[in-house]
Formats: structure tokens, C-alpha cells, sequence
């Protein structure tokens, strides 16, 4: 009879971890607004975003969701923030010179501020790469997000959102 009450108590224990585990998860992944000493960010629903991101990476988010074959070990997208030195031009020259570029780079946005370039890059998996670079107190920040390219309208809309979303506080 003790072994019954034990095995109940055990089993609840369980279920009540189990419960909590999943609910933690679920929240982790929702939509938020990211605020640290140096930029703001809107991480969309289906992102996680890494606590304590790996230098130089100032922000690291990942997409819940997988591509699909043969991409089904690939994330969908990631995020990361990155701070360097020099200028935006020099920025944007080293990210564009890595790897092999499969079309034509499109600016999406030249402003006084910072700017917006979408690429293509024609690796492993066809990845469709955004870069927004912005420059404060001598320092560019670069936000660069890789997405697989069989991404969906409403995947794209987020990435959008999180690219126009990205602000320094000190600039």
C-alpha cells in the first residue's frame, strides 16, 4: 500500500513538471521586445532568443521551425546582432564578401542612419540573408538574418518586422 501512495505522489510530481516544462517552452517562444543597454529588437512569435549569446554576438534568436527536405536539420532563420568597428561601408563589404553570393545584392534601404542590403548566398542550403548596419559611438552594429528561401509570406512579414525594429538607443 505505502509503494501505491508512493507511485501516485511520484506520478503527479511528474505530471506537474511535465505541465510546467512545456508551458516555459511554449512562452519562450512568443513574440517580445527585446531591450539591452545598446539596441531594442521585436523578436516574433516562433523566435527564441539565446540568453546568453556567444561573442561577438550581442543578440542570437533562432526560428522554431525547420526547413524542409533535405534542409530538415537547418532552423528556418537566425538572428544575430553583432557590434564592430570602422565604418558601415567597411561592414557591409566584409559580410558581403563571405561566401559565395547567387544573385544580383539588392539595398534595400540607404539612409542617413544605417542600412538595409538582401542577398541571396548559394551554399549548402539556399539561404536568402537580410543585413541592417548601424553606427553609434564609433562602433556598427549589424544585424544579420539568414533565412532558408522556401520561406512563407507570413515568415517573411516577421523578418521584416524584426529588421524594422532593430534601433539603437544611442544613435
Amino acid at each position: 500500500m505505502e509503494i501505491l501512495i508512493v507511485g501516485i505522489i511520484i506520478v503527479a510530481v511528474m505530471a506537474w513538471a511535465s505541465t510546467r516544462i512545456k508551458r516555459t517552452a511554449k512562452e519562450a517562444f512568443e513574440a517580445e521586445n527585446i531591450e539591452t543597454a545598446e539596441f531594442t529588437i521585436h523578436k516574433p512569435d516562433g523566435w527564441l532568443s539565446i540568453v546568453s549569446p556567444k561573442a561577438p554576438y550581442l543578440f542570437e534568436a533562432y526560428s522554431k521551425a525547420f526547413g524542409k527536405e533535405p534542409n530538415e536539420k537547418v532552423r528556418l532563420g537566425t538572428a544575430t546582432v553583432e557590434r564592430s568597428t570602422g565604418t558601415i561601408d567597411e561592414a557591409a563589404s566584409r559580410f558581403i564578401a563571405e561566401g559565395q553570393v547567387a544573385d544580383d545584392i539588392r539595398e534595400v534601404v540607404a539612409d542617413v542612419h544605417y542600412r538595409v542590403i538582401e542577398l541571396t548566398r548559394g551554399d549548402e542550403a539556399d539561404q536568402i540573408e537580410w543585413l541592417k548596419f548601424d553606427q553609434a559611438d564609433g562602433s556598427v552594429y549589424t544585424l544579420e538574418i539568414k533565412v532558408l528561401s522556401e520561406t512563407t509570406d507570413q515568415f517573411r512579414r516577421d523578418i521584416e518586422t524584426m529588421i524594422d525594429s532593430f534601433q539603437l538607443r544611442n544613435s
